[in-house]
C-alpha cells in the first residue's frame, strides 16, 4: 500500500497575542490509489473492535489498519444506492447509515446475507408522509437511535421493535417541520440540535422539554457541529463561525475564529466539529480550506490549508468528518481520507520554533528510520524522540529520496538522482 507522508509548517495564531511560531505536522493520506473506495468521505466512525468504518458515495467499507474492505449492499433491493452520509455505531456493533435518498440503513453484522440489512424513513405530520432525504443519525446511550433530515423534526427509532415517533421540540416554534444538520448527545443524556433555521436546540427526553439558542440570522441561521466542556459548550454556526456559551444559554461569545462571513451561500461555514482530548482541542472543518484547531486552554488557533495537506495537487475541498482515536485522529473529506499520528508527530519535539531547516522527510534505509532535511539528513530513534546522527548537504537542496536498492540513497537533484 502506498502511504503518502507530508511535513508542513502551519502558522499558530493566537487570539491573545500577535506571535506566532512554526510548527510541523505530518499527515497520513488515503485514497483510490491505496484501496479507498472513493475519495468522497462522508462519514467516520470507530467501533469497539478498532476497526474504522467508512462511507463515502461508492458504499460502506472498513480499514483494519493495513487493508480497506468493501461491504456490499446488493442483496437488498430496497437499498439500491451507494451514495451515503453519515453513520453511527450502536452499543451491539450494528452500524446506522443516513443516505440522501433511501432514508436510513441499518447493516447488523452479526445476521446473515439477506437478513442483514434494514431500510426506515422519517415519518412526518398526522397521515405518516415519507422522507428520505437524511443529514445525521446518533445510536444514544439509551440505545435508542435518533436520526433527521430535511424537514422531518427529530426521529426517533426503537431498534428492537422499528417504532419511528416524530419528536417535535416543546415549546419551540418553528414555520415548518424541523430541518437537522446535526444531533449529538452530551455526558448527561441530553440531545443536542443542529438545525438548518432555528439555530441550535438542546432537547432533554426524560423531561420531554427544550430550549433553543437562536442568533437569528436572515435566511440561514444554521448550526453544524458541537463539542461539550464542563462549564460550557462549543458550536458551528453560519456567520459566526465558532461560538461558545454557558449551558444556561447565558456568556454567548461569537466568531472565536474571526472569520468573515459567507458571501455565497454556506463558503464560509464550518463544515466538521469534533473534540480531541490528548491536546484539549477541538477540531474543525471548513467547507473549503482545510482545518482549524483551537486549543481550548491556551485559546490558541492554527489553520492547517490545503496547500499544506496536499502540496502535490492541492485544491479546495470540504472537510466532512472527524474521527479522534487513540493515537491520533482521522479527517473525512472530498479529497480523500487523512489521519494525524501523534507518534509520528514526536518528530515536531526535535525542532526549536526558530528553526529554519526543518525535517521535511521520514524514510526506512537499512532497517532503520532516518530523516531528511534540506540541509542535512540523518537517522532518528525508533521512537522519533531524538536525532542519532546528522550528515550535512554541504549547502546542495535537495529532494526526494530513494533506497530502492538497499544499500545506497539516491537524492533527487536537478531532475536526476544522485
Amino acid at each position: 500500500m502506498r502511504i503518502a507522508i507530508y511535513y508542513f509548517f502551519a502558522l499558530i495564531c493566537c487570539t491573545l497575542t500577535v506571535s506566532a511560531q512554526k510548527r510541523i505536522y505530518n499527515f497520513l493520506h488515503f485514497t483510490e490509489k491505496d484501496g479507498l473506495a472513493s475519495n468522497e468521505i462522508a462519514g467516520l466512525e470507530e467501533d469497539s473492535n478498532g476497526l474504522i468504518w467508512i462511507t463515502s458515495k461508492r458504499g460502506l467499507s472498513y480499514f483494519d489498519g493495513r487493508t480497506f474492505r468493501d461491504i456490499k449492499f446488493e442483496e437488498n433491493p430496497e437499498i439500491l444506492t451507494n451514495y451515503l452520509g453519515s453513520i453511527a455505531i450502536d452499543q451491539k456493533n450494528r452500524i446506522w447509515i443516513t443516505t440522501n435518498s433511501r432514508g436510513l440503513i441499518c447493516y447488523d453484522r452479526t445476521k446473515p446475507k439477506g437478513e442483514n440489512l434494514s431500510v426506515f424513513s422519517a415519518k412526518v405530520s398526522d397521515v405518516g408522509l415519507i422522507k428520505t432525504n437524511l443529514y445525521d443519525v446518533l445510536a444514544s446511550k439509551s440505545g435508542l437511535i435518533y436520526f433527521s433530515g430535511q424537514e422531518t423534526d427529530l426521529q426517533c427509532l426503537n431498534p428492537e421493535t422499528g417504532e419511528i415517533k416524530q419528536l417535535p421540540m416543546p415549546g419551540i416554534k418553528s414555520k415548518n417541520y424541523l430541518s437537522i444538520y446535526t444531533i449529538k448527545e452530551d455526558n448527561q443524556g441530553n440531545i443536542w440540535l443542529g438545525t438548518r433555521y432555528d439555530g441550535l436546540i438542546c432537547y432533554n427526553p426524560i423531561k420531554n422539554t427544550a430550549k433553543q439558542l437562536n442568533l437569528e440570522n436572515t435566511g440561514e441561521n444554521g448550526v453544524g457541529g458541537f463539542v461539550f466542556q464542563p462549564e460550557k459548550f462549543y458550536a458551528g454556526y453560519y456567520d459566526h463561525d465558532l461560538i461558545s456559551a454557558d449551558y444556561n444559554f447565558s456568556d454567548i461569545k461569537t466568531a472565536i475564529l474571526n472569520w468573515d462571513k459567507n458571501v455565497d451561500y454556506y463558503d464560509n461555514f464550518i463544515s466538521a466539529m469534533s473534540f480531541w482530548q490528548a491536546e484539549n482541542k477541538i477540531l474543525i472543518g471548513h467547507v473549503s480550506k482545510g482545518i482549524y484547531t483551537y486549543q481550548i486552554d491556551a485559546k490558541k488557533i492554527d489553520f492547517i490549508s490545503w496547500q499544506d495537506l496536499m502540496p502535490e495537487l492541492p485544491k479546495p475541498s470540504r472537510v466532512h468528518t472527524f474521527c479522534p482515536v487513540k493515537d491520533g485522529y482521522w479527517v473525512g473529506t472530498e479529497s480523500g481520507l487523512f489521519f494525524y499520528s501523534a507518534k509520528l508527530n514526536k518528530i515536531n519535539n526535535l525542532i526549536p520554533a526558530e528553526s529554519n531547516d526543518p525535517i521535511l522527510e521520514l524514510f526506512d534505509w537499512k532497517n532503520k528510520t532516518w530523516y531528511r532535511t534540506e540541509k542535512s539528513f540523518g537517522e532518528i530513534s525508533s521512537d522519533l524522540s531524538f536525532s542519532k546522527s546528522n550528515f550535512s548537504l554541504a549547502g546542495i537542496k535537495l529532494g526526494q529520496v530513494n533506497n530502492n536498492d538497499g544499500s545506497h540513497l539516491f537524492f533527487f537533484h536537478r531532475s536526476r538522482y544522485i
